[in-house]
């Protein structure tokens, strides 16, 4: 199996599922599609661990599903914090950026 692997260049799984088809069976073994369930080649393996990350291509194009953050609108409760103290607030004004709030001291 190995040296199969070597010979098509070190293809995935299903890319030499491919190859096997498209060769109609010719030069491999007989019990090829078994053999590849249990076949782990440590090259690829170890490039495979070497290699940084790479981002899928909904990602690339879409980004991240992430929810977005919660921006207060005039007339919302929040927590505040300033300066160690505590305390709740009653927001009067809010830009969308989430860089400017004025708060209102309950």
């Amino acid at each position: 199996m190995q040296a199969l692997h070597n010979k098509w260049g070190h293809p995935s799984n299903s890319k030499f599922v491919q190859i096997y088809r498209a060769q109609n069976r010719v030069g491999f073994p007989t019990n090829f599609l078994a053999l590849l369930n249990r076949f782990c080649c440590k090259v690829c393996a170890r490039c495979k661990g070497a290699r940084g990350y790479r981002r899928s291509t909904r990602v690339q194009l879409h980004g991240p599903h992430k929810t977005p953050k919660a921006v207060p609108a005039p007339g919302d409760i929040v927590f505040c914090n300033f300066n160690d103290d505590s305390t709740i607030c009653v927001v009067t004004a809010a830009l969308l950026d989430d860089l400017f709030a004025v708060l209102m001291p309950t």
